[in-house]
């Protein structure tokens, strides 16, 4: 909300672009986003009918990590290891 009222032009949306991504990073770096995600402004998606109404779209590629719903352990089993038991 920091951001209403202010005139639209490129400082403002480095700046609102640039907020943005510092708190994606905070994400990232508490493990609730995976690296890579990011804000950014995409002009095709901010036609300048859209700019004049004073709409901006900022754009946002994101991806939260997901949980690990299965753990499959798996043993091989190694006789050679019985010779670390029996002295030879």
């Amino acid at each position: 909300m920091q951001f209403i009222d202010q005139p639209i032009s490129q400082a403002l949306i480095d700046a609102i672009v640039e907020t943005v991504n510092s708190f994606i990073r905070t994400l990232i770096g508490r493990g609730a986003l995976i690296e890579g995600s990011k804000a950014y402004f995409d002009e095709s998606k901010n036609p300048s009918t859209e700019l004049a109404a004073g709409h901006l779209t900022i754009s946002r590629k994101l991806m939260a990590p997901t949980p690990a719903e299965r753990i499959t352990y798996e043993d091989d089993i190694d006789i050679n290891l019985l010779n670390n038991v029996i002295p030879q």
